[in-house]
């Protein structure tokens, strides 16, 4: 099983945060920001009938990550795809503990910013890889 989602505007990377400093500006706008991933993440499932991959199964994440126009060096790939990966929890996946490959490539930027994002079983997604059926 394998789901396909295209996340528009600009993805804000994550950041650490205290029970003090999740009111700062940046923890807000980032807080701001997952819940906006996470309603583009539930309009694609209706659309798509896509549901939540079982627990305890191993994972895969791959994102090409367009940033906005001017701000290419916005925050590291790490944070970027910790960022998607956060909003994701609990919608499509129990935890990200399951997740025994991930990647994600920066692009050259692109107007607001957006996110392609192919998330699966990592046994389908390995098979699909060697071209085994």
């Amino acid at each position: 099983m394998i789901q396909n989602y295209q996340l528009t505007g600009p993805i804000v990377p994550a950041v650490r945060m205290t029970q003090r400093s999740k009111w700062s500006e940046q923890a807000q706008r980032y807080l701001a920001n997952r819940s906006d991933i996470q309603w583009q993440i539930k309009q694609r499932m209706n659309e798509c009938n896509y549901e939540k991959f079982p627990d305890k199964t191993a994972l895969f994440i791959k994102v090409d990550y367009w940033p906005p126009v001017g701000k290419r060096q916005m925050g590291d790939v790490d944070n970027i795809l910790k960022s998607i990966k956060d909003a994701m929890a609990g919608i499509l996946f129990r935890n990200d503990l399951w997740f025994d490959h991930d990647q994600i490539t920066r692009h050259d930027c692109s107007g607001e910013g957006m996110a392609s994002v192919e998330i699966g079983i990592f046994e389908d997604w390995w098979t699909k890889r060697r071209g085994e059926k």
